[in-house]
């Protein structure tokens, strides 16, 4: 018998909650695939198959931006460190609008500098 593989979805907030919860997800319906099937998901699909689930606008972003780089990783825990990486990098205001945190740094730098020319 030949189980269907059904990886969940990644949509919402990027939360580490959320990441954290998706990734662990992920790893448990390879692991019970494998169970079942008597055969294991080849990383290189692991990592294909989370990509085409990731449907949070950010997520899908970052993903075919770095679609090639994250398809060349050679193991599970590599995409989940650069997925939780990426997750560290991105600040999400109230309105769902993304900034990195090197620009939020740049900008708090640039009000204190001009504060004192008041």
């Amino acid at each position: 018998m030949s189980a269907r593989l059904d990886v969940p979805v990644l949509s919402g907030d990027l939360d580490t909650s959320n990441v954290t919860s998706w990734l662990n997800l992920c790893q448990d319906t390879f692991e019970v695939h494998a169970a079942i099937n008597s055969s294991t998901v080849k990383p290189s699909l692991q990592i294909v198959l989370a990509g085409i689930k990731m449907e949070a606008p950010a997520a899908k972003s970052w993903w075919n931006e770095n679609r090639d780089d994250l398809k060349a990783l050679t193991t599970w825990d590599d995409f989940a460190k650069k997925v939780r990486e990426r997750k560290r990098l991105i600040v999400t205001d109230v309105d769902g609008v993304e900034f990195p945190y090197f620009f939020l740094f740049i900008l708090f730098s640039l009000r204190y500098l001009f504060s004192d020319c008041r």
